[in-house]
């Protein structure tokens, strides 16, 4: 027995313009009444009646059992030729849907591309204006001691870390603004500083990177005033 209609060579259009296949509803079971009823093997239990695999069904006092529930232990269900029809004409109703859906979905696939390059290369843009807006440049080379410069703190982080002797500890990343360029320093003890306080910073210069588009000086041996 099969329920599903057959597909028919017929087309029609979307609203947006596009040609799908229309599936046509056929009788799976013509001239018969509505009221008889079809039997066919159960596709659980493969008309033994009972489960043998997966969980347990239940337990009783003497065992296992592994009836099925599907066909209620018989092997074959069953089902009205009426019911059927109405199956056979949602499947077809439900198919020609998703033709129409899927045709629209195609047809829109080169507006999707190149919306998503459109946004790519704008995102691609923003990140390379983000970058160049970075601070650039260094306060000196390594092994230089720059003094009394004028600098604007604009971060203070701290975490725990284990000390020299296995205590923990905190430590703290400082970051300075120092007209224009960027100045980190890692201590133990940043004293009174704070977010946002104008100092006169001398240090000397540790090394030199570029983090993330942001060129940084590191500094070590730091005194704020």
């Amino acid at each position: 027995m099969n329920t599903t209609p057959a597909d028919l060579e017929i087309t029609a259009t979307t609203a947006k313009g596009n040609e799908y296949k229309v599936v046509v509803y056929v009788d799976p079971f013509p001239g018969e009444v509505g009221t008889k009823r079809i039997y066919e093997t159960c596709g659980k239990c493969g008309g033994q009646g009972v489960v043998n695999y997966g969980n347990i069904t239940f337990a009783t006092r003497n065992g296992e059992d592994r009836w099925c529930f599907d066909c209620n232990g018989s092997g074959k269900t069953s089902a009205l030729v009426s019911s059927l029809r109405q199956t056979a004409r949602r499947q077809a109703k439900a198919q020609t849907q998703r033709n129409a859906d899927a045709a629209d979905f195609a047809a829109e696939a080169p507006a999707r591309e190149a919306a998503k390059l459109e946004a790519d290369h704008e995102a691609a843009l923003r990140e390379e204006a983000r970058r160049e807006a970075k601070p650039k440049g260094f306060l000196g080379d390594p092994g230089a001691r720059v003094r009394n410069l004028n600098a604007k703190v604009t971060l203070i982080r701290s975490w725990e870390a284990e000390g020299f002797y296995g205590q923990r500890e905190l430590r703290y990343l400082v970051k300075f603004d120092v007209l224009g360029k960027s100045a980190v320093w890692f201590t133990s003890n940043p004293g009174s500083l704070e977010e946002g306080q104008f100092v006169s910073l001398t240090g000397t210069v540790k090394n030199t990177n570029n983090r993330e588009g942001e060129d940084q000086t590191v500094l070590t041996r730091c005194l704020t005033k």
